[in-house]
């Protein structure tokens, strides 16, 4: 598999949520062109990746380590072992725009990243085209390695 650079993308999180069973859950949102955090940074992030979705889901024993109101960058690279996240589905609509979604299954490997410890989770994005295109990411099925990082500059999402 060819080197290729991380593919960026940024979110916040929106919400995380303590279940009856002692599992937790947290929910992120790519970022919006609106007012909040770095403003200049997110407008650049949001031309790319306007709509999409992160649902992480924790198992007993391990907390949640989201904030809700703090952004987080996403760096996804093509791996050639499993680490835990699969390019499960991609959906082209022309010049580049289009749907991807990744996977990370139970037992699925060891993804890195504040995700580190998540159990079954789904990563979506809807892509705008430009520098962001579809087609850089590939076939479905390829092990892919999704790490979730802090992205706060102090800031809190409004």
């Amino acid at each position: 598999m060819n080197a290729q650079p991380p593919i960026r993308a940024k979110f916040c999180c929106m919400s995380t949520t303590k279940n009856w069973d002692g599992t937790s859950r947290a929910e992120l949102k790519p970022v919006g062109r609106q007012a909040g955090g770095n403003f200049p940074e997110n407008a650049a992030f949001w031309q790319y990746t306007p709509t999409g979705e992160a649902a992480l889901n924790f198992p007993v024993g391990v907390e949640c380590p989201f904030k809700e109101g703090h952004f987080y960058y996403i760096d996804m690279a093509p791996t050639e072992t499993r680490r835990g996240w699969t390019l499960s589905r991609t959906s082209s609509r022309g010049a580049g725009s289009g749907e991807i979604v990744f996977d990370q299954g139970y037992g699925a490997g060891v993804p890195t990243g504040l995700a580190a410890k998540a159990s079954y989770s789904s990563l979506r994005m809807d892509l705008s085209g430009g520098s962001a295109k579809v087609a850089q990411f590939g076939e479905p099925g390829q092990p892919w390695d999704v790490a979730f990082t802090f992205a706060d500059d102090g800031t809190i999402a409004n």
